[in-house]
């Protein structure tokens, strides 16, 4: 039997995003990742960081490439000053070649950091 082969891949952003992307606007939350083509992605790892002293309020949501949509994966979450939120880390969330992980903040002053961990599985034929 053959072993499955897979790289990994780790992300970081500070989020300037200030509203959630949508269709028509689809530049408006802060880019985090993208599935690579010929890969799918196996995100493992998820948290954000809020690096002020107050409690402030983040978004994050997936981009779905097959049908150009975007869904919430939270639509807000508050954070208290200095500390974190994992996300993800309980079970995967697997992403398809052009699916995007974005997050936005629900306050210009707000300042976060985001770290998102994945495996990617080459994968050269197209799912049906």
């Amino acid at each position: 039997m053959a072993g499955i082969n897979f790289r990994t891949a780790s992300k970081f952003a500070t989020v300037t995003g200030n509203s959630a992307s949508t269709t028509g606007s689809p530049n408006n939350a802060t880019l985090l990742f993208t599935c690579p083509d010929s890969h799918e992605a196996e995100i493992v790892f998820l948290m954000v960081a809020n690096e002020d002293t107050s409690t402030a309020r983040v978004g994050i949501q997936v981009y779905h490439s097959d049908d150009n949509t975007y869904h919430y994966l939270v639509a807000e979450e508050a954070i208290s000053g200095s500390n974190h939120t994992q996300f993800i880390g309980g079970g995967p969330l697997f992403l398809h070649a052009g699916d995007k992980v974005l997050l936005f903040r629900h306050h210009t002053g707000d300042l976060f950091d985001a770290t998102l961990s994945a495996r990617l599985y080459f994968t050269p034929a197209k799912r049906l």
